[in-house]
Formats: C-alpha cells, structure tokens, sequence
C-alpha cells in the first residue's frame, strides 16, 4: 500500500503479509512460486532524470541470479545476485530510444537470514551510488538521464522479463523518490529505523511555567 498522496498500491500475488517486518509488517516473497507485487503505470513512478530507491530486505537464500528487489521495466532495477551482492541499473534515453547500460554491483554480499538497509540514488548528471546499511559500498559514473517507459513496477519477481530474477526473502518499507538522496539522509535513515532509541533521547520532563496576563 502506498502511503503518499500518489495512491500507488500494488497488487499481490502470493507474497505473505506478516508482523515479522523491520519496521512493521512485511511481504514475504518464496521464489519457487513465484511471488510477487506489481504496480500498475503511474506518472509518479517515472523517475526520468533522478532516483533514490530505499528498501530493507532479509534474504532467505540467493537460489536465482537478479532476484528482483524493485524493479520498474526497462528504465530502473534493484536486484540481488546468487552471490549475495545487490546490483542496480538504469536504462538511459538515447537520443529518444532506450540505451542500455551497465550493471553497479554491491562490492560486499547480503548475509542470509539478516535485515539490511539497501539504498541507491543516480542523479542528473549520471553518478550512481549505492548504499547498505547507511555506508556507500560502491559508485560509478553512467549515462545521465533515465529512460521512461510506461511499464509496471515490480517486488519479488519481474513477470516482463525473459528470465526468472526470483526473490527468496523479505521486504519491508520500499520507498521511490524522484530525486537523488544525500549521504547525510540515507545514513540518517538507516540509523533512526534500524535502532530507534539510539536515534533520539527522552530527558526528564520539565516544569510547568504558568503565564499570568494582567
């Protein structure tokens, strides 16, 4: 369920929604299924210039390569690979037609059976980074825009690819924004949801100051 003005909710097809999440409650995604949400085409969901996409993700096993994390078709992937390691890309406009590009793999691998914070931004000039856990792990420089096509958008299973880029895991808080993210704000997030009480602290209440107006 979208929880922006945008209303782009998904429909799903066999992942469980359960309380297990990292936040809250989370989809639960078996590749041999498979399972998978997919949105319909919105205006909203074409990020033509710039992108950050954030998701927690806990995989349950690395069986097909490029699982599908958050995938819009042709124009902008987040997949994990059967080595553990996140990939994302982004097809670009060429001059009006689709250019292809190439893959900005995660240099560190996902642990089985553990949450993490993936998180990645391209901006308007090309520069891709990529994020786990609120610390960069890679970048590279690629063509600067993105090719927008009106297509679904896809969690656990792309069903417009030729090949089977399964998930065997868990999904909690998917966020897509059309602008490039800071380091400063990715790191801000990953420490305020994956330790809520190290982000902020209580101090003792203060007293009351009564206001008398004469």
């Amino acid at each position: 369920m979208d929880s922006t003005f945008n209303d782009n909710d998904g429909s799903n097809s066999g992942a469980t929604f359960n309380y297990n999440g990292k936040i809250g409650k989370s989809l639960d995604f078996e590749c041999d299924d498979p399972d998978k949400v997919a949105f319909p085409h919105s205006s909203s969901l074409n990020l033509e210039s710039e992108l950050t996409i954030e998701l927690w993700v806990k995989p349950e096993s690395f069986k097909y390569d490029r699982g599908t994390l958050c995938t819009k078709w042709s124009s902008y992937y987040t997949n994990i690979k059967e080595t553990g390691q996140v990939s994302v890309y982004t097809f670009w406009n060429n001059g009006g037609s689709k250019g292809k590009s190439t893959w900005l793999d995660a240099n560190n691998p996902l642990t089985i059976g553990d949450w993490h914070y993936i998180a990645w931004t391209e901006s308007g000039q090309g520069l891709r980074k990529l994020f786990i856990n609120g610390v960069l792990d890679n970048q590279g420089n690629f063509e600067p825009s993105i090719w927008d096509l009106s297509s679904k958008t896809y969690l656990g299973y792309n069903e417009d690819s030729n090949q089977e880029r399964r998930l065997d895991g868990v999904l909690d808080e998917v966020r897509i924004s059309n602008i490039a993210r800071s380091f400063s704000c990715i790191s801000t997030g990953y420490i305020n949801q994956n330790n809520p009480l190290s982000f902020f602290n209580i101090g003792p209440e203060e007293s009351i100051l009564y206001l008398i107006s004469v």
